[in-house]
């Protein structure tokens, strides 16, 4: 009896490696199918490694984008870990446990108002992802609708996601980002934050958005206009709270801007609402700190108001209050 129970117990081993040998050689071809399928892009990936039970490590991994940027590069990583439901890989929905890399690449692009997907647009793709990790990476926003073009770089991005589902899943998706905004060389970078949650069944997002010590010539794209007296120093800590609920985007942003100046020669040239000269004089000479609150509530279904105009009208009427009441800040650093 017991050499018969030895017997079996050796057999239902055997099975059990030659399955999971099996398994080892087919997972990385599995993986790649799957992975490519469910992200519907091209993709390229040099290597795929299975690791048992349920962990792949793909190195060289390369997410393009789609049209008009067909061809570029939209996430690429030397290596990622994904940790896989085997199951799912057989099935329409990809489930993945975990994703994390170290030193991967994003990059978001913005042309005639629609943004190019980048790797994380896929809640509308057949994939479940429980948690996504990336440390020490890099992000490049490049919008080539603003004046001139724009490339916004962050370093030392720190990011993680927790629970994304394919659209028409009722769950929150809660997101969380550390990073530096590089400001340019010799120029010390800002500090970016960024958290919240969103449902994309409802749809409903809330947000938290903290930077610091940004540099107003390097961000002029997004709160300038022709015409206007442009910032040749001065750095600003904005903050803001904002929820989008289905169409209607509601929130707070909270200006401290230091150190402002402009060229001698555009005292006369307008600056949201006043002279660049009325401005310099109420805060003061040096100049001091000047303190905005500026509520805005924006419907995207309305063509004819543009979020960017919407924040500047706000900053306007705040600036123009400040100053007709005496009450711009007047401290110096």
């Amino acid at each position: 009896m017991g050499k018969k129970i030895f017997w079996v117990a050796l057999v239902v081993l055997a099975g059990f490696f030659v399955f999971f040998g099996a398994l080892a050689r087919q997972a990385p071809v599995l993986f790649e199918k799957a992975i490519s399928g469910s992200l519907d892009k091209k993709v390229g990936i040099g290597k795929v490694d299975y690791h048992f039970p349920l962990e792949f490590r793909v190195r060289g991994l390369k997410i393009f984008g789609e049209p008009p940027f067909e061809g570029k590069i939209s996430f690429a990583a030397d290596e990622i870990r994904f940790s896989v439901s085997p199951l799912s890989m057989l099935q329409t929905k990809l489930v993945i446990e975990n994703i994390q890399a170290d030193g991967a690449l994003i990059v978001l692009r913005k042309f005639d108002h629609a943004l190019g997907p980048p790797f994380l647009d896929i809640l509308k793709r057949r994939v479940e992802i429980k948690r996504i990790r990336f440390t020490h990476s890099h992000f490049l926003f490049m919008d080539y609708d603003a004046e001139g073009g724009l490339a916004v770089g962050l370093d030392r991005v720190d990011v993680e996601v927790t629970h994304v589902f394919p659209r028409g899943v009722p769950e929150r998706t809660t997101f969380r980002l550390f990073a530096d905004l590089i400001q340019g060389r010799g120029r010390r970078a800002a500090q970016l934050k960024f958290s919240g949650w969103v449902d994309a069944y409802s749809p409903t997002l809330e947000a938290e958005l903290e930077l610091k010590e940004a540099h107003l010539p390097s961000i002029r794209s997004y709160y300038g206009e022709t015409g206007e007296a442009e910032a040749q120093d001065g750095t600003a800590d904005i903050s803001a709270a904002f929820r989008l609920t289905g169409q209607e985007l509601v929130g707070s942003v909270d200006l401290k801007i230091v150190g402002l100046l402009f060229r001698e020669d555009q005292a006369g040239s307008p600056f949201f609402g006043l002279k660049a000269g009325e401005v310099l004089r109420l805060l003061g000479d040096p100049p001091g700190r000047l303190d905005l609150a500026v509520p805005f509530r924006w419907d995207r279904r309305d063509s004819s108001g543009k979020l960017k105009d919407i924040l500047r009208s706000g900053v306007e009427a705040s600036l123009k209050d400040r100053a007709a009441n005496g009450l711009l800040a007047k401290d110096t650093l």
